[in-house]
């Protein structure tokens, strides 16, 4: 029976970093669904940017909100790719923790140091690319704020309540 617990207590410890995995999945593909759009939306400014036609016909302000947002688009798809990177890391670095939690058991050497700190830096890693998050969001609602800001502006003769955007 002890040797039951003692089981039970190494796949216990091995299962945390398990959880951990599943979060830096679900993250992962998260961000690449966010890294798709912000591509996705980079190619389409610079579409309109490359057609030279439509850009006679825009007016200075236009020409400047599309410069802003074409830098802002690729702002964001470097923040984001260099989250996915990150998560990766933490992802092979929290499955290293589970392995060695595994194997210091199974083989009864005395390392125990080596899955706290494989876990403390996976961590770490993971906490950047939340860093990462934050600073791509800010980018990404100020990119929006300033292209409603200038449709109400273009757009005055509509009506439009300038204090529902805040």
């Amino acid at each position: 029976m002890r040797e039951l617990s003692a089981v039970l207590t190494v796949l216990s410890a091995m299962i945390t970093p398990a959880v951990l995995i599943l979060a830096s999945g679900s993250l992962l593909l998260t961000t690449s669904q966010r890294l798709n759009r912000a591509i996705d939306r980079a190619r389409a400014i610079s579409d309109l940017i490359s057609n030279v036609k439509t850009m006679a016909t825009y007016s200075k302000a236009r020409k400047e909100l599309l410069s802003t947002q074409i830098v802002s688009a690729t702002k964001r798809s470097w923040l984001l790719q260099r989250a996915i990177s990150s998560i990766c890391v933490a992802l092979a670095l929290f499955v290293a923790t589970s392995m060695s939690i595994g194997i210091i058991e199974v083989t009864q050497i005395n390392y125990i140091w080596i899955p706290a700190v494989l876990g403390m830096i996976g961590i770490s890693v993971l906490f950047y690319s939340t860093i990462l998050f934050i600073l791509e969001t800010r980018i990404a609602y100020r990119s929006v704020q300033r292209e409603m800001n200038f449709i109400i502006q273009e757009n005055k003769d509509l009506n439009i309540d300038e204090n529902a955007t805040e």
